[in-house]
């Protein structure tokens, strides 16, 4: 992943939602190390849940 701007985005129901952009040049790089490492415990919550055969998400 390679840029100065930065979006997020999430499937909610049958829509997007995309966040505000952050730039990666000032204080927002800490906002977007945040979102990444929730981004990170969310993936892994899924993935551990898979493999219990949860699928309450």
């Amino acid at each position: 992943m390679i840029g100065r701007i930065w979006y997020f985005m999430a499937l909610v129901g049958n829509e997007y939602a995309i966040s505000k952009d952050f730039s990666c040049a000032d204080e927002e790089l800490f906002d977007i190390f945040r979102i990444l490492k929730g981004l990170r415990f969310h993936i892994e919550q899924l993935i551990k849940n898979e493999k219990w055969g949860v699928y309450d998400v």
